[in-house]
């Protein structure tokens, strides 16, 4: 791995772990014996140990995974999967028994605590999947993360990213340059900034989504570098994300999100789509309420009325 001993979040070396696991790992696997491999930490070529950073044990076990070329990768944790929402503000959630690793990876980067992408990295490039089973129900299916999803229509889930906010730079120049694009994510990438979604862009005018914290320093640098333009910022918003490889297959998925917001009274600052679904900006105050309301209208089932034949007794109660 490259890096000291106190990096917080080292890249492993993928032909030198491979090596090391094929010498070390596979001959006790051919004894039948199961060997134990601790997560999250490493060695530098210098020899100093170093960590693999935030969910660096998950990490571990896909970079392990992909150098023994094995046939699945299992992450146990403390729920049965990944859900369509998380189950602590949404009712009615249920178990996605199959994600694309594109859909897990854009979940987890609008939320979803899960799966974190890096994990997904080393079995993707070899389109080995990965099953996520509840450590304290293993009987359970869990969910499989693999090349494809089957969610061929329609939203797979829906989460929230709060504490964003909107920043907008738009120029005097109504042709604008196309390369100002590029300039404006360098400048952000600097202030340490990834813009969590891509609003609008034009050849003129250009919004997107940071983290609110980095909003500042990414507006002054901005403002230092491109004076020609004019930069402007919004804070406290959120991003609902509804996702799914199918939903933009459908026309009609954009609008009915919308109108789950608007049914709520919750007005969308703006939005971003993408073929993986669309992404709509909220204020934060209300994202957990428009999170419900869009579970609620693009994946809960429709629950069946029933016709209720009164009974005799609740009959005489009703006269009374």
């Amino acid at each position: 791995m490259p890096g000291a001993n106190v990096a917080p979040g080292a890249d492993p070396l993928a032909e030198e772990t491979r090596k090391n696991v094929r010498a070390i790992i596979s001959p006790l696997i051919e004894q039948q014996v199961v060997p134990i491999a601790a997560g999250f930490i490493g060695r530098t070529q210098e020899g100093f140990v170093t960590t693999l950073g935030r969910n660096g044990s998950d990490y571990s076990a896909s970079v392990i995974g992909a150098a023994l070329d094995c046939v699945e990768v299992t992450i146990y944790t403390d729920v049965d999967g990944v859900l369509t929402a998380d189950p602590r503000l949404v009712m009615n959630t249920r178990l996605l028994t199959e994600l694309s690793y594109a859909e897990a990876a854009r979940l987890s980067w609008f939320g979803a605590k899960v799966l974190h992408p890096r994990t997904l990295i080393p079995i993707a490039h070899r389109n080995i999947p990965v099953r996520v089973r509840n450590t304290f129900r293993p009987a359970l299916r869990g969910t499989v993360v693999g090349p494809e999803g089957r969610h061929k229509s329609g939203a797979a889930a829906i989460t929230v990213r709060r504490h964003l906010s909107l920043i907008t730079v738009e120029s005097t120049d109504l042709f604008g340059a196309p390369e100002s694009a590029g300039q404006v994510f360098a400048l952000a990438a600097r202030a340490g900034a990834a813009p969590v979604a891509i609003c609008s862009s034009s050849g003129h005018h250009l919004s997107f989504v940071v983290e609110e914290n980095a909003a500042a320093s990414v507006v002054a640098l901005l403002q230092h570098d491109m004076g020609a333009w004019h930069v402007r910022s919004r804070n406290g918003l959120a991003a609902c994300a509804c996702i799914g490889s199918g939903f933009t297959a459908d026309p009609m998925s954009p609008a009915r999100a919308i109108t789950a917001l608007a049914r709520e009274r919750i007005p969308v600052i703006t939005q971003g789509a993408s073929e993986l679904g669309i992404t709509l900006i909220v204020e934060d105050a209300d994202s957990e309420r428009a999170l419900r309301s869009l579970h609620r209208d693009l994946i809960a089932p429709v629950i069946p009325l029933v016709r209720h034949t009164a009974t005799a007794h609740e009959k005489k109660r009703g006269a009374l």
